[in-house]
This record gives C-alpha cells, structure tokens and sequence, in this order.
C-alpha cells in the first residue's frame, strides 16, 4: 500500500494507492498533487520514502531526511516499525 504526505507537516493526503511495483498510480498521483499545490509532497511505498516535488522531479529520501527525528519512532501504513537512531540509520 502507498501514502502520500504533506512534505512540510506530515500530514496524510491519500493513501491505499496500489505499490509503484503493480502500476503508475501512486507516482502519477503524487506527481499531480505536488504540481497542483504548487509543493513537495513525500511518496511512502513498500517502507521507502521519495520526494516529489512540484517540477516533477523525484528523489529517494530517508526517514531523517523527511524530517524524523534520531531516537523516533515510525509506523507506516504497512504496519512496519522503523527506528532513526543516533547515527543516522534506519532500522526496522
């Protein structure tokens, strides 16, 4: 299952879009929105993080890159529970 969030805050746009590995749906979607808002929107899908922004351009990110913060715990929509730690790695 894929999510889109709000870059700046986090909040949830959508979500239960079909993995970029089955079809387009997600990333057209997220493409669109971001254009539309005139903003970067993050793409969660299958526990990796992608910023796309209003150009069109997208780029992997990493949890502490999205803004989480070391000792914080994530929980995503496929129920997978990831850990920024103190030197910056992710681990779930």
């Amino acid at each position: 299952m894929t999510t889109i969030y709000d870059a700046e805050n986090g909040y949830t746009i959508t979500s239960g879009l079909q993995s970029q590995d089955v079809c387009d749906e997600a990333i057209d979607l997220a493409m669109s929105i971001a254009a539309e808002r005139g903003e970067s929107v993050i793409l969660e899908d299958e526990g990796k993080l992608w910023l796309v922004e209003e150009d069109g351009e997208v780029s992997r990110i990493s949890y502490r890159d999205a803004g989480f913060t070391r000792g914080e715990s994530v929980i995503l929509d496929d129920g997978q529970i990831w850990l920024v730690e103190d030197d910056g790695k992710e681990e779930n």
